[in-house]
């Protein structure tokens, strides 16, 4: 619709926001204090804002209350610096167009768009949508049963521009053939060329190849232009992608939450769409590389070469094949000569010596070979010709997150993870083992032997802190740590922290209830929160935002709930019944053998001008968390995790201070919990009280379970 508005005059993409809306002047972080927020911004996300998504998550405001409290909402990055994604943004632009057309966005989405294309089952709001009797329900995966069931379905009109829109695959394939049209339907121009390609223009980087233009992502796929979205609500996954210089494109709408096929799929279907086989992201594995030299008079002379080796104890080592009477000879640094045997019909030399180990040769059959692979076992080294560079990973200054020392958790044992000929490689007692790039989920096959490798885990702050290990031996699991410094041992550690004293203590204490105040200042929130614990198991939390609902958690070790203003209550299972678990102050005060399966200490550090004991926690199921532990007192003063939600993976950081001590255990009376979404959320407890008698029921959901529909996990009979 805003490039309607601008084929028309009546605004620009540069337009401040408060042309249009005088009132949303939003709060940028920059050095020119005359900086302001365009329509530009807000539809590239590079405004520098969190999501403020408890603006509207209850559906209690109104589009313009929504905006009038995103004005107090302050900035989570620099102006123009990052992509960060935020409904609220959408929701600005789409009342600024509204302001300068005079109408409603409904009604714009509607007369301006639906009925040219022809998308008469398309809706833009819930109570449109609910009058067909073709809306379908939305579904997602039950840990409970372990199959999918019915999701709520969530009204969005207060964030409408963002997300509202109802429609069909029939109607959005319209959508689809008006983009690739460039404005134009059925020989009716609705928009002109020059503002559909402004909205596919990259406007800022959203890290790797990705670019964010005003309202789609753009990448390349085999050197294609792909310009495309998705998006997810309850119960619903969505997405469009198009080739536009093409002609091509397609959409996928699902009614399941957080469906994988949205992204693994799309490769496979450009390429269908193109015409053109799926091609792996890397080249094949020497042992599956194509051999050009099984005819029966190969030309010998082509093999002929010095070939660098780097695999195992090689390091630029120089392998040379000559050509002797007819016959091939290979020289191996350190081991001699020996003559080659064959090849056999599948392009393998034996080596005259041993038939444990054979060559091969890379090419295409004209000219010089390329690479020489030494097959021993089931393992390939693929050793390049002289000049001939080795395959480096696509992206060298990516590896930086895996290297560092690791140690293995059974018998101490140590490796590096370093970068040798562009590659990332492991050292063993001086032997190279060479892997792939890793896979979106921390996959790496070997080189030499694609189903050996590597899965590695990544922490909150996207460094690899372990890794699983696939080799001949079974899975072996390797730690981070540092080298070359004095570290306390588990037992010394637990006696700077006086865990003893601390659980005694907490037990003593009964039953604990604390008030304060809650502040979200990314989006411009303040309300208060109570807290209970009781024993090392069943704690409770309530954060209360007034007419904007509260967000609720209780757990009590066997089962756990979560409440938040727009899904109602939800009994946890799975993955998240044990990060609520783990919520619980002693997993982070306490004795952590209690909660965690594996406690490692892996380095010193500098937190805030103290210095630290970095320690790593691993509970099965769930990515390693960090804690930083003052190396003076003992306190936990910030904690580093990976928070798994809704198959999605958030890091989060949180920050203790302002240590006191209460009923004889010291306890912090400021936290701090971050994400790069949501920005912070600010609690300062004001209150403790001790020796309550509490009842069963402050640890579950009852109350909240008997005055509304709870989503329980369980498949609807």
């Amino acid at each position: 619709m805003l490039g309607i508005a601008v084929d028309e005059g009546k605004i620009t993409w540069d337009d401040p926001v408060t042309r249009h809306l005088p009132d949303l002047r939003l709060a940028v972080m920059s050095e020119d204090p005359k900086a302001e927020c365009t329509l530009r911004d807000l539809l590239s996300h590079r405004h520098g804002f969190a999501r403020m998504s408890m603006l509207w998550l209850s559906g209690a405001l109104g589009r313009a209350e929504v905006l009038a409290r995103a004005v107090h909402a302050e900035p989570l990055v620099e102006f123009r610096k990052e992509f960060h994604y935020s409904n609220v943004a959408y929701l600005a632009a789409g009342e600024a167009v509204a302001v300068a057309m005079g109408e409603s966005w409904d009604n714009l989405v509607t007369e301006r768009i639906f009925k040219p294309l022809g998308m008469s089952s398309s809706a833009v709001s819930l109570d449109q949508a609910r009058r067909s009797e073709s809306l379908a329900l939305g579904y997602r995966w039950g840990e409970a049963d372990q199959r999918s069931v019915v999701a709520p379905t969530v009204d969005l009109d207060s964030i409408a521009p963002a997300g509202a829109i109802y429609s069909t695959a029939e109607d959005m394939a319209k959508w689809i053939r008006f983009q690739l049209g460039r404005g134009e339907f059925e020989g009716k121009r609705l928009i002109s060329e020059q503002s559909i390609e402004t909205t596919w223009t990259p406007q800022i980087s959203m890290g790797s190849a990705n670019s964010y233009g005003l309202g789609w992502m753009i990448h390349e796929h085999r050197g294609k232009r792909v310009v495309e979205h998705g998006g997810a609500v309850d119960g619903f996954t969505a997405q469009v992608t198009l080739l536009p210089d093409e002609g091509i494109g397609y959409v996928l709408l699902m009614n399941l939450e957080v469906s994988p096929l949205r992204e693994k799929t799309m490769a496979l279907i450009l390429d269908a769409l193109l015409g053109e086989p799926a091609a792996p992201d890397e080249s094949p594995t020497p042992d599956e590389a194509p051999i050009a030299d099984a005819g029966p008079e190969p030309d010998l002379e082509s093999y002929v070469g010095t070939y660098i080796a780097n695999f195992a104890k090689f390091r630029d080592a120089k392998l040379e094949v000559k050509l002797v009477e007819d016959r091939l000879r290979l020289t191996i640094p350190g081991q001699g000569e020996t003559w080659l045997k064959g090849p056999d019909e599948g392009g393998h030399w034996a080596l005259e010596i041993t038939d444990r180990i054979s060559v091969s040769f890379r090419g295409d059959g004209v000219g010089p070979r390329a690479a020489l692979v030494v097959h021993q076992g089931e393992f390939a080294f693929e050793v390049p010709r002289e000049g001939e560079p080795a395959e480096p990973h696509p992206d060298p200054a990516a590896l930086e997150p895996y290297l560092g020392t690791y140690r293995r958790d059974r018998g101490g044992k140590l490796v590096k993870l370093l970068v040798a000929k562009g590659r990332l490689v492991m050292e063993d007692k001086g032997n190279w083992v060479a892997f792939r790039a890793p896979d979106s989920e921390g996959h790496a096959p070997l080189r030499a032997r694609s189903d050996h490798g590597a899965t590695f885990v990544m922490d909150a702050d996207g460094v690899c802190d372990s890794f699983i290990f696939r080799g001949q031996a079974g899975d072996q699991r390797f730690v981070r740590i540092e080298e070359g410094v004095d570290l306390p041992l588990r037992r010394e550690l637990r006696a700077l922290r006086r865990t003893k004293e601390w659980s005694k203590a907490m037990r003593a204490a009964g039953g604990m209830k604390s008030t304060g105040t809650v502040r979200m200042p990314q989006a411009g929130l303040e309300g208060t929160f109570i807290s209970y614990s009781l024993g090392r198991d069943c704690s409770a939390t309530h954060m209360d935002f007034g007419e904007l609902g509260s967000q609720d958690e209780w757990t009590n070790g066997d089962a756990a709930w979560r409440h938040d203003p727009m899904r109602g209550t939800k009994a946890l299972v799975g993955i998240e019944l044990t990060q609520a678990t783990l919520g619980h102050p002693a997993a982070v005060a306490g004795d952590w053998r209690r909660y965690f399966d594996s406690v490692s200490v892996v380095r010193k550090d500098e937190l805030g001008g103290r210095v630290t004991y970095v320690v790593r926690l691993e509970k099965e199921g769930l990515p390693s968390r960090s804690y930083w532990v003052d190396a003076e007192t003992g306190d936990v003063l910030q904690v580093k995790q990976t928070f798994v939600a809704m198959g999605q993976q958030i890091p989060v950081q949180t920050t203790f201070s302002d240590f006191r001590d209460v009923e004889g255990f010291r306890t912090a009376h400021r936290i701090v919990h971050e994400n790069p979404a949501t920005g912070r959320t600010v609690l300062v407890i004001e209150t403790v009280e001790s020796g309550l008698e509490l009842e069963g029921d402050v640890f579950t959901a009852k109350e909240a379970l008997g005055r509304q529909s709870v989503s329980t996990g369980k498949a609807p009979k």
